[in-house]
């Protein structure tokens, strides 16, 4: 068990806190949508962190604060796509007039 725990950086401990918040501060999610969101905050941070701080040329001192905003775009990411799948024609609609 001390291995497992010496072998968490921080990285992934900003990542596991800014994904369970995302998910417990959300009141209208359900348990499995905030299971979700707790997944998809994680998948988001992991794939998209190095990239971004390539993309924005920043330091090795952004990884946490990068990787915890990441993780809390995961409750984003699924009420977004449960707008989607409510009413798909409503998403083009709103996207067309964004532009009046």
């Amino acid at each position: 068990m001390q291995e497992f725990l010496d072998s968490l950086s921080s990285k992934y401990l900003a990542m596991a806190a800014g994904a369970l918040m995302s998910a417990l501060f959300s009141s209208d999610l359900s348990k499995l949508q905030r299971l979700l969101a707790f997944g998809s905050g994680l998948f988001v941070a992991a794939v998209c962190t190095d990239p971004l701080l390539a993309y924005l040329e920043l330091g090795a001192g952004w990884v946490n604060v990068v990787a915890g905003g990441l993780a809390l775009s995961g409750n984003n990411l699924v009420k977004w796509v449960l707008r989607i799948s409510k009413d798909p024609g409503q998403i083009l609609t709103r996207f067309k007039g964004a532009g009046k």
